[in-house]
């Protein structure tokens, strides 16, 4: 028989093995809900289904506005459509652009340079009201300026914060939701960055790497709204809930047939290209929300409507109907009109075919636009 003393004593060495594994379990479980990589097991508050599903003849597209950017001011390469004030802001490769909603050329705002006010790289831009501001991760700036082209202030950031930065959205007066290049080692492909305190704050952590090139991760990959940004990663079937209110992450997950990669196996891709396209799941590029959907994008390979109502999902590919024209190349958002920007190159040399059902004669008019060298086109699709 054990004594009180040795019944005690055992009690005592029991208990503390036990708090010992509640210890480590709290600890894993914590880690697990801190992680922002593709493997974490964040909380999934739906599930969507019939992704895989391809609609053929889908009606989604109810009418297709061009417009035709004033030929004067060329662009190439263009990253980015932003509305603001009933003015068309563009960003492209070496330009910071102002047109009006005929599309006639307002202004620029900066230019390449060396000081105060200007750029040596232009690698972004965020609007709050009716000021813009610019990123130059080479000089570690941030530029201020009206709609005019005014310069209003210049701040510096911390050293190397927007090294990579691709594109970024005002989330609180001081705070910003950014989206970042996948380059090496640095994997923070979504993070915040809060202007006051100079502080930014990894949001999102992929495995994936790149060799020894900057790569772009989508072209609209996330939506603020005022409580929360979505947002949509490579090789992920989720679409990511950020809470702007406590940072925490959810999930909405997108059943597919398609083998999602774990993160043992994304940890395995030290190359990462948006183009080298395997079997497995690629995930998207861009997300929209219009009126009754989410619209998810993976570059100009498919189009995924989502229903907010029923949580079906149906997705286009190329060559398919889209009612009226294919989506081609989604950068922006107009209200409840998707922005397209298609390449005139591939009109012109016949790359695009038209849809079965082009009604309204859109690729004619685009074709003819093309052959006329109009390169700066911009597509307002409103969806039914």
């Amino acid at each position: 028989l054990l004594s009180q003393r040795d019944c005690h004593s055992k009690h005592h060495s029991v208990m503390k093995t036990l708090l010992n594994w509640c210890v480590m379990i709290c600890f894993a479980v914590a880690f697990a809900a801190c992680r922002t990589d593709n493997s974490a097991q964040l909380p999934i508050t739906q599930v969507i289904h019939g992704f895989d599903t391809i609609r053929d003849g889908a009606p989604f597209v109810k009418s297709v506005e061009i417009l035709a950017l004033d030929s004067s001011h060329p662009l190439t390469a263009i990253q980015k459509v932003e509305i603001i004030d009933s003015l068309i802001v563009v960003l492209e490769r070496n330009s910071l652009s102002v047109f009006n909603r005929d599309g006639s050329f307002r202004n620029e705002i900066s230019r390449k340079g060396r000081a105060e006010t200007e750029w040596i790289r232009l690698d972004a831009f965020a609007s709050k009201k009716d000021t813009i501001i610019l990123f130059d991760g080479f000089q570690d700036k941030l530029l201020y300026f009206d709609l005019k082209g005014n310069h209003l202030r210049t701040v510096y950031s911390q050293k190397g914060c927007f090294m990579n930065i691709s594109d970024a959205s005002f989330i609180k007066d001081e705070t910003l939701f950014c989206q970042n290049l996948l380059f090496g080692d640095d994997s923070d492909i979504f993070s915040t960055y809060n202007i006051g305190n100079n502080t930014k704050t990894a949001v999102f952590t992929t495995a994936l790497k790149s060799a020894d090139a900057a790569i772009f991760t989508g072209r609209h990959s996330f939506l603020t709204g005022k409580d929360s940004v979505l947002f949509v990663a490579p090789k992920s079937n989720l679409i990511y809930n950020y809470s702007i209110k406590n940072g925490n992450l959810t999930g909405m997950e997108i059943e597919t047939s398609k083998k999602v990669l774990d993160n043992e196996e994304l940890k395995a891709i030290s190359d990462y290209s948006p183009f080298q396209l395997n079997d497995d799941f690629p995930g998207f590029s861009s997300i929209f929300e219009v009126d009754g959907y989410y619209v998810l994008t993976f570059y100009d390979m498919f189009t995924t409507f989502i229903s907010k109502k029923s949580k079906e999902a149906w997705t286009i590919h190329p060559g398919h109907n889209a009612g009226l024209f294919p989506f081609l190349n989604l950068i922006g958002q107009d209200g409840n009109k998707l922005i397209g920007c298609p390449e005139m190159l591939s009109l012109f040399l016949g790359t695009y075919q038209p849809s079965g059902n082009d009604s309204q004669g859109i690729f004619d008019k685009l074709k003819n636009l093309a052959d006329s060298g109009s390169d700066n086109i911009l597509l307002f699709y409103t969806i039914e």
